[in-house]
């Protein structure tokens, strides 16, 4: 027998809590200590601001706190301090997102003979649905996070079939041709109250339809593969590939007193047989997907599916959701069950935010970068890339990563993420390798750092710049991302020199210091006490922000010197 994981991925929320709870390592940071002085002597005689990158080059552990102090600025900076005024978002404004929930574990069961009864199995996977079919589902219940209400009464929605699109060609792995059948179901009591025909026509024409590149189906699935065997397998409690994909559209909202707004979430719960270890599957490769999002209108009470409020919420958030959602399910089948790789969540969730960027373009909508980028310029120093915990203030963080990547080094990474046998930080190496990058985790940290900083210019070599990306006979077009000229982007930047306040600089993270207040011509230097195994990139602006030179300096050079001197020319 094997063992996989089966979860409930990504519900997309808008709260200040999640509903789910999480346990996440502690690491204790056990780094030493080393005192360096950095010089730069500016032999230009122009003005320029210097910025420092601090990058934990050993991304497996807590590097620790840095300590800056400088002789010939310092007092000038303590004044500009006083000055300064942090800018704060509100709970109003923050936007909560995808939240991860591991919910067990389930064995796939191997057949003694290594067949499998189709005959007895073909009942559970019904292929005779027709518009107007009922069915009754387990459903999340999102007041206690599970599928059972507070009274331990199981939720169950009673729903009538009343969108099919039926039969449609698909391109599939190894470019064959298949078949792919969609069901929207909508549960009885919101059908006509809050959901209509004209919606779910509208969504069922964004995720399939007759042609090629032109739904999400294809546009997901060109990327990162299949989402579920055709036929059957040798495993005896995996439901059949009858090449269909379901939709269930509810009040998932139902009994949420979080004052938040749950889009929707999928759950390889129902991959499975309905059996004693399993007893909430729906036996259907299917979303869930929250009905009062979907239904919600502009402020002249008019519907349209590329609708988005400035809360982030409503039809066209719905389209990024089912995006979102579907690059959960094909990652569940390409490597937890083809495989048998846990995959780590942070991997999961930046393929799957990255997927919203790369569609955006595609369906018409604004772009994740509107909803994250705030989030993002408040708390980048404060999130690892490679970790995971509830906070939604993860998935701002490992979007602006996978972006980053994305407009790096191409789709086809994701592609190799997805399927490759790594996990991690090592699928991440190896599927750049894959394509041609001989770059390794903490190198990729250091120019991620270097495009946030130049994002307003687009200098260096690593950019966050709008790109035509072509990947398997698609092009996808991505849109610029400018950290620099966000609202919040002074709170990325740590402006106190010898700062307490500022944190330990965290596995896989980067740090990012202003050493000097404003616009100076003098030669400049500072202490700096800094962990080990951490490197510093010294990037140069003139006095109109143009980037003018740069240079990093390695954590193992840093262990074995004391001086370091950049030369502006």
């Amino acid at each position: 027998m094997k063992k996989i994981l089966f979860y409930l991925a990504s519900i997309l929320v808008f709260s200040s809590c999640g509903i789910f709870d999480f346990f996440t390592e502690s690491v204790t940071s056990t780094a030493t200590k080393k005192a360096i002085t950095l010089s730069i002597d500016n032999n230009s005689n122009s003005a320029y601001e210097a910025y420092a990158i601090f990058t934990n080059e050993e991304y497996y552990s807590y590097a620790g706190q840095i300590k800056i102090t400088s002789n010939n600025i310092n007092s000038s900076l303590n004044n500009y301090m006083a000055n300064y005024n942090i800018n704060t978002l509100g709970n109003d404004d923050i936007i909560k997102h995808p939240v991860f929930y591991n919910n067990g574990k389930l064995i796939r069961e191997k057949s003694i003979e290594n067949t499998i009864s189709y005959n007895i199995r073909a009942s559970i996977t019904n292929t005779s649905y027709t518009e107007g079919s009922k069915e009754e589902f387990y459903a999340l219940y999102a007041g206690t996070g599970d599928y059972y209400k507070e009274n331990n009464e199981l939720n169950k929605k009673q729903a009538t079939l009343k969108k099919q699109v039926n039969n449609i060609e698909v391109k599939v792995e190894n470019n064959n041709s298949s078949t792919r059948t969609l069901n929207i179901w909508v549960a009885d009591d919101v059908w006509e109250t809050v959901v209509t025909q004209e919606m779910i026509d509208a969504l069922a024409d964004k995720f399939l339809k007759t042609g090629f590149d032109n739904d999400i189906y294809d546009w997901v699935t060109n990327i990162y593969g299949d989402e579920w065997f055709e036929g059957n397998d040798e495993y005896t409690n995996t439901i059949d590939g009858n090449k269909e994909i379901n939709i269930l559209i509810y009040n998932i909202n139902e009994g949420n007193n979080s004052n938040g707004s749950y889009l929707g979430f999928f759950d390889s719960t129902h991959n499975f047989i309905n059996n004693e270890n399993n007893k909430y599957s729906n036996e259907k490769i299917m979303f869930f997907i929250d009905s009062g999002n979907l239904a919600k209108k502009d402020e002249n009470s008019n519907w349209d599916i590329t609708y988005v409020d400035k809360e982030g919420k409503g039809p066209a958030i719905i389209l990024s959701t089912l995006a979102h959602e579907f690059t959960h399910m094909i990652i569940f089948y390409q490597k937890y069950y083809n495989q048998d790789i846990n995959i780590d969540s942070w991997i999961n969730e930046m393929c799957a935010m990255t997927t919203e960027d790369i569609l955006a373009n595609k369906l018409g909508i604004n772009n994740p970068i509107n909803i994250r980028q705030d989030e993002f310029s408040l708390y980048s120093n404060s999130y690892p890339v490679n970790e995971w915990t509830n906070s939604t203030l993860h998935y701002a963080n490992k979007y602006f990563f996978g972006a980053f990547l994305l407009r790096n080094f191409g789709v086809g990474i994701f592609h190799d993420i997805a399927t490759n046998e790594y996990n991690g930080i090592t699928a991440i190496e190896k599927a750049l390798e894959k394509n041609g990058y001989n770059i390794k985790f903490e190198e990729l940290l250091k120019y991620w750092g270097e495009a946030i900083l130049t994002s307003d210019k687009y200098e260096l070599d690593y950019v966050y710049s709008s790109k035509d990306l072509s990947y398997n006979g698609i092009t996808y077009r991505v849109a610029p991302i400018n950290v620099v000229d966000n609202k919040n982007y002074k709170n990325i930047i740590f402006y106190g020199l010898d700062d307490s306040s500022a944190p330990d600089l965290d596995l896989g993270a980067n740090i990012y210091y202003k050493l000097t207040p404003y616009s100076i011509v003098s030669d400049s230097e500072w202490d700096i006490t800094i962990p080990s195994g951490v490197g510093i990139n010294i990037i140069i602006k003139d006095s109109l922000g143009n980037f003018k030179t740069k240079e990093y300096f390695e954590a193992e050079a840093i262990k074995n010197n004391n001086n370091f001197i950049l030369e502006i020319k």
